[in-house]
């Protein structure tokens, strides 16, 4: 039942698309921010009015997701996000106690990084399954987002021989896998002769190839900043504009990636700083004019 209902979502996620729009639709976290001329939510909310359909996240159930967003999406993928399994584990029934039960499609699992989840990100063969059942009790299905650099550190040979065979172990427990490789998109932006966007386009391919030979029933997303970025620095940047996010979303969709989760920088939305403030909502629109220009 999961699994049939996943694919009903993905046909309105992926393929019903305008003939000029082919390609992976878009998607954003959703961050209540009513004080702003744009948040989130209201370009989501902007994209379903144009009759788009993609990807939702919050981070829990509540009257405000449910009245101002959730209801207003019928047909996307709507999910709950948490970063451990302890997190996810009251988010069916506090969906169910503020009337949302028929309002989401999927938990979303995505313990980022262990420096975040602990030694939890690193035990995917343990908890995964775990979010599975839990995600399935419910009639849901399972979102699965880990960082990409959780599990290089678990291979001991560093090959893709070893890191496909830890792929295979875990993809069959997922409906959708969403790949983060945030410092391979800035290696890529970097335009470094040692890692050009041939290489990434290689290995975003070989991602979705292998989740998909594990598991053929598992569609494949890629978390997609939307500033060019420097991965060996950290801070808030400016977003990159319209032309770099089509660019990116034409190339990831030749590649077998079936979503595009794009994602505006946390940095600067967290900073107090006006400038960097301002390059949020920037990021916001960047978003919502890739979406109007995409068809």
């Amino acid at each position: 039942m999961i699994r049939a209902l996943l694919a009903a979502l993905v046909l309105s996620i992926v393929v019903a698309v305008p003939a000029s729009a082919d390609g992976p639709r878009w998607g954003t976290l959703m961050m209540d921010r009513p004080e702003d001329r744009i948040d989130a939510a209201r370009v989501l909310l902007y994209a379903n009015s144009i009759g788009h359909r993609g990807t939702a996240a919050a981070g829990a159930p509540s009257p405000a997701v449910r009245d101002a967003w959730f209801s207003q999406m019928p047909g996307w993928t709507r999910y709950f996000i948490r970063g451990t399994y302890a997190q996810l584990l009251n988010l069916g029934a506090r969906a169910n106690q503020v009337g949302m039960a028929d309002l989401y499609e999927c938990f979303g699992y995505g313990p980022e990084s262990s420096h975040q989840a602990g030694p939890e990100a690193l035990a995917p063969l343990t908890w995964v399954p775990r979010a599975e059942a839990l995600a399935h009790s419910y009639g849901k299905c399972l979102i699965y987002g880990p960082a990409v650099r959780d599990y290089e550190e678990r291979l001991t040979d560093g090959s893709r021989e070893q890191m496909a065979a830890l792929i295979a172990q875990v993809a069959p427990h997922v409906d959708v896998w969403v790949v983060q490789l945030a410092k391979y998109q800035g290696l890529a932006d970097m335009g470094l002769p040692r890692y050009t966007m041939a290489d990434f386009t290689d290995w975003i391919g070989w991602w979705a190839a292998t989740v998909k030979s594990a598991n053929p029933e598992a569609q494949v997303w890629v978390q997609l900043g939307t500033g060019k970025d420097n991965p060996f620095s950290v801070g808030c940047t400016p977003p990159a504009g319209v032309p770099y996010l089509l660019a990116y979303r034409d190339l990831l969709g030749g590649v077998g990636i079936d979503a595009i989760h794009a994602m505006p920088s946390q940095l600067c939305q967290m900073s107090t700083d006006p400038v960097q403030h301002e390059w949020y909502l920037q990021h916001l629109e960047a978003i919502r004019d890739a979406i109007e220009a995409s068809g």
